[in-house]
């Protein structure tokens, strides 16, 4: 029997996360998880009273992006998921018939399913194109050019148990790694919803944070194309060097979260 999982990592978004609960429950999740990470507002308390009921992991302290990711990713394999969606907290557009789709493709056997933000084609000028532009460059080096500039950083997706167990749950601290890492596995991928950013209803973001998201999923495709190519991983890209928030990625909380939990696959991809 397929068991669905929906994670969903938020940090502040006590004035959002109800509806992206909402979204899950209508798309079918059998369980819901929200990974409160580090909150300083009402989040956790929000969640817990939610009518749907999901179980909520709460952090004191942020454990730094995507690493909420990895850890719901382990307890929804651990406990028996087929299939893990993933949304973000802040997501209050009307998510509910992406994430059916999502779940969907992955019902069909497809190993990762992905949305699209970019539907009347990714942007070219500004810092969005230069993201985009290394979005591409991944998705043509793993060879799934197929999917534009989507990539699991940005908007919802789904996965298998399969992919999860194949590439590890640490590739998910840096998702674009683990898309190279299934990509080497010759796992498939497809983008099978569209709807652009705006349409997702994230939370708007000043620019000072726009610039390191950007400086963040940069580095991280660029670590996913050194990954791919079996050459040591690393953040310059002609002499420039992406940080972002990688460096409050909290990688020695989460290798003894999984190595605690006694759970984790082999790191086929490293």
């Amino acid at each position: 029997m397929t068991q669905i999982w929906a994670v969903i990592p938020a940090r502040n978004e006590g004035q959002r996360i109800y509806k992206a609960i909402e979204s899950a429950s209508q798309a079918g999740a059998d369980e819901i998880l929200v990974i409160d990470n580090g909150s300083a507002d009402d989040t956790k308390q929000i969640a817990r009273d939610h009518p749907h009921g999901p179980r909520v992991l709460s952090f004191s302290q942020a454990l730094g992006p995507d690493i909420p990711r990895a850890v719901g990713a382990q307890v929804a394999i651990s406990r028996g998921a087929n299939i893990v969606l993933f949304l973000d907290g802040d997501m209050t557009g009307d998510l509910a018939e992406c994430l059916k789709k999502l779940i969907w493709a992955v019902t069909r056997q497809e190993a990762m399913a992905l949305t699209n933000p970019f539907p009347y084609g990714p942007p070219t000028q500004g810092l969005a194109g230069e993201v985009c532009r290394f979005r591409l460059l991944l998705n043509r080096t793993v060879g799934w050019a197929h999917l534009g500039a989507s990539i699991m950083s940005h908007g919802p997706s789904a996965v298998s148990r399969r992919l999860l167990l194949t590439v590890g749950f640490r590739t998910l601290g840096h998702p674009p790694v683990a898309m190279a890492c299934a990509a080497r596995s010759e796992l498939g991928a497809s983008v099978v919803w569209n709807m652009s950013h705006e349409a997702l209803g994230g939370a708007g973001r000043d620019r000072v944070h726009a610039q390191r998201m950007a400086e963040t999923i940069i580095g991280d495709c660029i670590q996913a194309i050194h990954t791919y190519n079996r050459v040591r991983p690393q953040r310059s890209w002609r002499g420039t060097f992406y940080d972002g928030y990688d460096s409050q990625r909290c990688w020695a909380w989460l290798d003894r979260y999984l190595e605690t939990t006694n759970t984790a696959p082999p790191r086929p991809c490293t």
